[in-house]
Order: structure tokens, then C-alpha cells, then sequence
């Protein structure tokens, strides 16, 4: 654990870093203003429609572990210096320039490949049906946007270095939460570990051969993500909101 947070401390701002310089070589693509427009314009016809509200909705779960009873694992190991509203804060608004950065990002690099060709329906169909489960646009434009770059493949395998430490770090603090419930009931920690790896595995399997199934579970358990932050919200709000401020974060 100690081995990746060193890692994580380095790997994760160049991460930040890269994406931050990416974003800024991105709008200065051809047709990049174009894209802008198009990324910061609303359409009111979309906002009528309940899906895309579902699925923003889901993907920012996705991105905060929002609903998924994750942020308990770091709770747990916080100390009186930690404010939690401010983490919160921090996550959130990161979270979300980030994405908006990487959108700008994926969103220029296509248009000024494709822009020229197509309408920009039939360039954000391209996006959209890019890979199972929205992988495409991370996992087929990303590398076409730093094969354009000088020093592109550098840029490229640290990118991908740097998310896949920023994902073991979630899988890590998944597995966690689980075991520490598995040790509250008196299991042994070595078995816990063991237990929760074969059936993340054994769960996971699935998803990792068959496509199709990967981007059903992406669905099904993104639904399950709004149902668990409903009943986190209704729980809070029957317990109260001024209490545990009082009585569970003043006291960490």
C-alpha cells in the first residue's frame, strides 16, 4: 500500500499535468473552435431527453465513487487534519474540471480529424459507438491525439501509466472496504483478502471476455450506483444533517 501511494504521488500529478498541456495543444487544432462551440453549446432537445441525464448522472458516480460506499475506505483512515466537506469539495470540482478538460481534449482531436468529413452528428455517433462501454474515446482517440504530438509516445505511455496506477488505486480501496466489513465479523484478514480477490475475479470474468457483458454491467451497476446515493441521501436526511456534522465529523 505504502509502495503505491509513493507511486500515486508522482504519477498522478504528471497524469493531472498531461492533461493539462494536452488540453491546451487541443484547442489550438484545426477546427477546434468549431468543437468548443459545439461541446459548450447546450441543446435544449437533449436535456427533454431522461437518458442523458441517466447516463451524466451515472458517469459522474463513476468518476467520484459517488453511491459506492468507497470514500468509507478512506473515512476510515482520515485523521482530525482531514476535513471531510473540504475532500469532498476537492473531489468533486476536480473531478469534473478534469473531465471537462479530457472532453475538450478527445472532442478537438476528433473533429479536426474527422470535422472535415463528416456533419457533427455523424462525428459525435462516431464517438459515441467508439468501443464497448464508452472505452473508445479513452482508448482509441487519446492514442490518435498524442500520435500527432512530438515526443507523442512518451506523453502516451505515461498518460496510461499514470491512469491504470489511479485505477489499482480505486480497485485497492474497493477490495478494502470489503475485507474491513469481512474482518468486523471476526474473519481473518489474510482470508478476507483472499476471499474478496477470487470472487472480484471470479465476477469480473464475464466482463473481461465479453464485451457485451462489460457494457450491460457498465449500465446495470451505473443504475445501482443512483439507487445506493438515493439511500444514502434518504438516510442522511432521516438521521440529520446538523447531527452528524455534530456528532460524527467534529468528533474525528
Amino acid at each position: 500500500m505504502q509502495s503505491i501511494e509513493k507511486v500515486n504521488r508522482i504519477l498522478v500529478p504528471t497524469l493531472l499535468l498531461i492533461i493539462v498541456l494536452s488540453t491546451l495543444r487541443a484547442v489550438t487544432l484545426p477546427g477546434a473552435d468549431k468543437d468548443l462551440a459545439y461541446l459548450f453549446t447546450p441543446q435544449r432537445e437533449s436535456l427533454r431527453r431522461p437518458q442523458i441525464w441517466l447516463e451524466a448522472l451515472t458517469q459522474n458516480a463513476w468518476d467520484t465513487g459517488a453511491g459506492w460506499g468507497l470514500i468509507l475506505t478512506y473515512a476510515a483512515y482520515v485523521g482530525r487534519q482531514d476535513f471531510v466537506v473540504k475532500n469532498a469539495l476537492a473531489t468533486g470540482i476536480g473531478n469534473n474540471v478534469v473531465s471537462l478538460m479530457a472532453a475538450v481534449m478527445i472532442f478537438s482531436t476528433v473533429f479536426a480529424t474527422l470535422g472535415s468529413q463528416m456533419s457533427h452528428a455523424e462525428v459525435l455517433a462516431i464517438v459515441k459507438d467508439s468501443g464497448p462501454a464508452s472505452t473508445g474515446p479513452t482508448f482509441i482517440w487519446v492514442p490518435q491525439f498524442f500520435a500527432s504530438l512530438p515526443l507523442g509516445r512518451m506523453f502516451a505511455a505515461l498518460f496510461f501509466l499514470g491512469l491504470s496506477f489511479a485505477a489499482l488505486s480505486s480497485l485497492i480501496s474497493m477490495i478494502e472496504l470489503d475485507v474491513r466489513v469481512l474482518v468486523d465479523f471476526s474473519i481473518s484478514r489474510k482470508r478476507a483478502v483472499w476471499g474478496i480477490f477470487l470472487a472480484g475475479f471470479a465476477f469480473g470474468l464475464p466482463s473481461a471476455l465479453n464485451t457485451d457483458f462489460l457494457a450491460n454491467q457498465d449500465f446495470v451497476w451505473g443504475l445501482a450506483l443512483m439507487i445506493s446515493g438515493l439511500l444514502i441521501s434518504l438516510a442522511l436526511r432521516r438521521y440529520g444533517t446538523a447531527r452528524m456534522r455534530r456528532e460524527l465529523l467534529e468528533k474525528i
